[in-house]
């Protein structure tokens, strides 16, 4: 019977270990699956951080084009329109002078 009762007893601290053993492990890949989770979530936050501040730049970068795409649209805008008033002062000045010419010319006829 003391052979018996300690294969039993054996038995049964088999059984607890083994249980202990799969408490053990299920806890042990618990905490690794939370903490493979949190370096996942910790380097999306990461990249989601970087690609943020490339944007960031990227719009910097475009301000600053634009910005100088109108300063130098208005620079040519005004010396288009100063080509444009000289242009118009020298016909006005022509025409006025044609005339003029022709007032000269029918008074001394």
């Amino acid at each position: 019977m003391i052979l018996k009762e300690k294969l039993i007893k054996s038995l049964v601290q088999v059984e607890k270990d083994a249980r202990k053993l799969e408490k053990e492990g299920k806890e042990r890949t618990k905490k690794l699956k939370d903490e493979y989770q949190e370096a996942i979530e910790e380097e999306r936050k990461e990249v989601l951080a970087h690609a943020n501040e490339q944007g960031k730049e990227l719009v910097k970068k475009e301000k600053k084009e634009a910005k100088r795409y109108v300063e130098q649209l208005e620079k040519d805008t005004k010396s288009d329109l100063e080509e444009m008033e000289m242009k118009f002062q020298d016909q006005k000045e022509s025409i006025l002078n044609r005339f003029f010419q022709r007032i000269i010319n029918f008074e001394g006829e």
